[in-house]
């Protein structure tokens, strides 16, 4: 069988968006074959700091190249004093992760300001706390380190900083002991940093933060029997119960705070959408 390849000598930007195309289309046609293996192995190679040629090829195609080379002047291996500030302010992110294949997942972190830190000139620290058992984040960047981070501001002043780069899960690293409520950390050694125009963010107001980035995280640590899937029920029915805080919030024993109760399979098998 023939098999159609991408001219690797072709000048860099001559490509169209169409070849790429035509390679998605077999790539479908042709699933669990070697013929198949042999196409997916096949990717495009980086021609800068940010982009390849199947970027470059709609750049073209819509006239931006110019646009999006002084962008990637913007961008940067080291973090600088403002990045700083903007990334341990944040109460959240959003990671990108692959697995092996490169099926990709999105999932939001969230935590008190701080929770994320800059820890070298070209690294960040962050925890992974308890949530609902699955862990397709961290289980993807065991098998493949690769990641891309979003720190965006939708309240205040609208803003967004961008970070890709390779993971480290550690277990015994010298910030767990001083996390409270944290499994493991994970530490990301940067690529490459590089902001984003804000112009798409809504502008949004915190009325309260969450009850992890409230401080809520370091009183469950203490509580018996709530070890998973925190908040997932109050975000499909709201049911919730009074539980006395015991363990790490010992000076606020007798201290109540609304807790999400467990749902049951049986529960859960009721709702009219998926649980997770």
């Amino acid at each position: 069988m023939a098999l159609w390849r991408p001219k690797m000598k072709r000048p860099v930007g001559v490509w169209n968006a169409g070849e790429f195309r035509m390679r998605e289309i077999l790539l479908s046609l042709l699933p669990n074959t070697v013929e198949y293996r042999m196409i997916r192995s096949w990717r495009p190679a980086m021609t800068s700091m940010l982009y390849h040629q199947g970027n470059r090829a709609f750049q073209d195609e819509f006239g931006s190249r110019r646009l999006a080379d002084r962008l990637e002047e913007r961008s940067r291996t080291a973090f600088t004093d403002d990045d700083k500030v903007f990334i341990e302010s944040c109460l959240y992110f959003f990671m990108a992760t692959a697995d092996a294949s490169g099926h990709p997942d999105c999932s939001f972190k969230g935590g008190a300001p701080g929770f994320v830190r800059v820890t070298g000139p070209s690294e960040l620290a962050f925890p992974d706390y308890d949530g609902n058992g699955m862990f397709k984040s961290i289980g993807n960047l065991a098998i493949n380190p690769h990641v891309g981070l979003l720190f965006i501001a939708m309240h205040g002043t609208p803003k967004r900083l961008r970070i890709n780069g390779n993971a480290r899960i550690d277990r015994d690293d010298p910030l767990l002991p001083d996390t409270v409520g944290a499994q493991l950390i994970v530490r990301i050694k940067v690529d490459v940093i590089f902001p984003n125009c804000p112009r798409y963010i809504p502008s949004m107001t915190l009325t309260e933060p969450s009850c992890s980035a409230s401080g809520c995280r370091s009183r469950r640590a203490g509580m018996e029997g709530i070890r998973r899937v925190q908040g997932c029920r109050a975000a499909t029915r709201g049911v919730t119960r009074q539980l006395v805080c015991r363990g790490a919030s010992a000076a606020r024993e007798n201290r109540t705070v609304r807790t999400p109760v467990i749902p049951t399979p049986k529960e859960i098998a009721w709702l009219p959408f998926p649980y997770f």
